[in-house]
């Protein structure tokens, strides 16, 4: 049985870094948007998110770790407040921030599937997740995923009746 592929981005000299002011401000501005999900305060979380992500240098999708995790987590939390608008926003950032203007990254496919289904648009998680399928088959939703597979089955079969 095959062990599953991590892929890691380990920074070359010539990668651009981030400013350590820069860097000691992001991980104050997660830490308390983190703080302020934890405790309940999603409109103040959100606020935390956003400055964060307009501190970031451009192009933002070319420094590592903080564009993926500040979209990620912008979109969660645009998510879970049911913003479409703002949801489809930050589907596209995430997928600018994981450097995928094809839309074929597994992890931010499967992100974007999950988005679609907790807010019961079916089409479009149906939709993605069939992506998924046809590139992956079952590996695709391996782990924690297999309820999305689940689902995408029975999707299917009631969809081809």
């Amino acid at each position: 049985m095959l062990s599953p592929t991590i892929e890691v981005k380990v920074p070359m000299p010539s990668d651009p870094v981030l400013s350590k002011d820069v860097i000691v401000k992001l991980d104050e501005l997660l830490q308390q948007s983190g703080e302020a999900e934890r405790g309940g305060d999603l409109n103040q979380s959100l606020t935390q998110g956003q400055v964060a992500w307009d501190i970031l240098p451009e192009p933002k999708a070319s420094w590592d770790f903080y564009p993926q995790i500040i979209a990620r987590g912008m979109l969660r939390k645009f998510t879970a407040k049911r913003d479409i608008d703002q949801v489809k926003a930050w589907l596209q950032l995430t997928y600018e921030a994981y450097a995928d203007s094809e839309h074929n990254n597994h992890f931010v496919n499967m992100l974007e599937g999950s988005v679609w289904r907790s807010l019961g648009d079916d089409d479009n998680a149906y939709t993605i997740f069939e992506k998924i399928y046809d590139r992956e088959g079952r590996n695709g939703f391996r782990g924690q995923n297999v309820n999305h597979l689940e689902w995408f089955l029975k999707q299917r079969a009631q969809r081809r009746g």
